[in-house]
């Protein structure tokens, strides 16, 4: 069995993380040949966290929202 884990920011709709979790499962499931129904699927909200990414940078411990400026700088 596979599983995914998924953690989020508080504020998306039911169907916002219906959509993402249909969308996740159907590639996991294409990825590997696994039925979705064998995939376990979690989704942890929260507030901010203190260690994001976006693309192939990644930013640890940053406070505030990363500008276009930090973007460039990889």
């Amino acid at each position: 069995m596979s599983m995914i884990s998924c953690d989020m920011r508080y504020g998306r709709s039911d169907a916002q993380k219906r959509a993402l979790s249909a969308g996740l499962l159907r590639v996991i499931s294409e990825a590997t040949g696994e039925s979705a129904d064998n995939v376990f699927f979690v989704i942890r909200e929260g507030r901010a966290s203190t260690s994001w990414s976006t693309g192939n940078i990644c930013l640890v411990s940053s406070k505030a929202m990363p500008t276009t400026k930090d973007l460039m700088l990889v």
